[in-house]
């Protein structure tokens, strides 16, 4: 393989990979709900058994999308980061296996 060819390859994995990671954030934002009721959990027990309101405070109109938005996102890209990962890094290692003449 020539050098624009494993380059060609790498881009086409790069993308796949993106591919993934936007694929896994819009799932997550999907079952955002879901995410969210498991993550306020314990601070919701905790303030049950304290004696106060349990409920999340918004300062502002767009402070409760924006977290909901912020947790899809950072929940995305840690579930989509392994299989991307392991896409752009099997192209770089058969660059550089040929590379070294294996």
């Amino acid at each position: 393989m020539s050098f624009g060819d494993h380059l060609e390859e790498l881009r086409r994995r790069v993308i796949l990979a993106l591919f993934g990671l936007v694929l896994t954030t819009v799932l997550c934002f999907y079952f955002g709900d879901t995410i969210n009721a498991y993550l306020s959990a314990p601070y919701k027990v905790t303030m049950e058994r304290l004696n106060f309101d349990p409920r999340m405070v918004q300062l502002s109109p767009a402070e409760s999308f924006l977290e909901y938005f912020k947790i899809s996102v950072k929940f995305g890209l840690v579930l989509g980061a392994p299989g991307s990962s392991t896409r752009s890094g099997r192209s770089l290692r058969r660059g550089f296996i040929r590379m070294s003449g294996k």
